[in-house]
């Protein structure tokens, strides 16, 4: 990893919004929890591309640019992706009960 230090900094605080998130989502609050979510992944995406090439990027149009740039190196490593994504998913699903949600 090239961003070494800062990229597990910034890999702490997209987890720590992840589990904001969750916690939000728990408690009903949808848009909170989604700010949050989303908060979390462009932390994680900013993070992911400093470890792998040791740029901090600006804008969106760049970030996406490197994320096909790795996902096309990344070709056939994407079934360890998958199983964190089934992983994670039972346990987002548990914790949204929608009819617990007060949308107004």
């Amino acid at each position: 990893m090239k961003g070494n230090k800062k990229a597990e900094e910034l890999f702490k605080d997209a987890s720590s919004l992840y589990e904001e998130a969750l916690k939000e989502l728990e408690r009903g609050k949808i848009r909170d929890a989604a700010e949050k979510a989303w908060g979390a992944t462009a932390v994680a995406t900013n993070a992911l591309i400093l470890a792998r090439t040791g740029r901090e990027l600006e804008g969106a149009k760049e970030t996406t640019k490197e994320l096909h740039k790795l996902a096309g190196e990344d070709r056939g490593k994407g079934e360890t992706l998958c199983k964190w994504t089934a992983s994670v998913s039972p346990r987002i699903r548990a914790r949204f009960d929608p009819q617990s949600i007060d949308f107004l």
